[in-house]
């Protein structure tokens, strides 16, 4: 459940299964937090909910630095063919560093 690679395939799956996509997301991210991550950050990009004009909406917990190499970060990325169009979804994981 810490791997980003392993989340981002669950959400991509549950997307394609055409369950609501807030729902999918938060219960990826408790799953996470719950398996021992420091923080999570979830984002999807494209025609969400099969929509006119796409969007790109980002979920988060916790902390996930970005700007640091001390930190140990996770990241996936995987595309979601859906009815209307794809949907990328990008997972970044914060892991524990390992001491």
């Amino acid at each position: 459940e810490i791997s980003a690679h392993l989340v981002a395939v669950r959400i991509a799956a549950e997307l394609e299964r055409r369950i609501p996509h807030r729902r999918v997301v938060n219960k990826a991210m408790e799953r996470v937090m719950a398996a021992g991550a420091q923080g999570v950050k979830v984002v999807l990009g494209g025609r969400i909910n099969g929509a006119e004009i796409s969007r790109v909406e980002k979920f988060s917990t916790g902390s996930v630095p970005t700007q640091t190499l001390r930190e140990t970060i996770d990241y996936a990325q995987i595309p979601a063919l859906l009815k209307r169009g794809y949907v990328g979804v990008k997972v970044w994981v914060h892991k524990k560093l390992e001491e």
